[in-house]
């Protein structure tokens, strides 16, 4: 095998490691990103709530609650001075307003400060992966280019 074969193979190499590893790795990273964002986001306006109703001392709370698949709706009237939170792997939790807020403020905090920051840096390494083999790639090219 001679030199261009050699680097016609790696050049074949790295291509299918950047479309089959580390392309997928990305959209994985981006995709898991993305829903904590949105948990984020869900978090923030539940406290919204929350706040809303510390601050006007309200007692009942009525909405528009989903049966199925965003087409059929009732409306619901609910006792506001415990509700139920929903604190991961199944579980809900009977609180009250002052301690959902504590729990929704500490979530918070955990999923901004810890979390989301995991998924960017996982983001940022795998674009960097990439960015490398693709340097790589072009530095194969050229002397793919300069043996012909």
């Amino acid at each position: 095998m001679n030199d261009e074969d050699e680097i016609v193979k790696k050049i074949q190499e790295y291509s299918e490691f950047v479309s089959h590893r580390l392309r997928p790795d990305l959209d994985l990273a981006e995709k898991s990103k993305k829903e904590t964002l949105n948990e984020i986001a869900g978090y923030e306006e539940l406290r919204e709530k929350l706040l809303h109703f510390a601050e006007t001392k309200m007692t009942e709370y009525e909405s528009m609650v989903d049966l199925g698949y965003q087409r059929i709706s009732c409306k619901a009237i609910g006792d506001v001075s415990k509700i139920c939170i929903h604190v991961g792997m199944g579980f809900h939790v009977e609180m009250t307003i002052d301690e959902s807020l504590k729990y929704v403020m500490k979530r918070l905090e955990f999923l901004q400060t810890i979390v989301l920051k995991r998924k960017e840096q996982k983001v940022k390494e795998t674009t960097q992966h990439i960015t490398m083999v693709s340097s790589i790639l072009d530095q194969l090219s050229r002397e793919l280019q300069r043996g012909n």
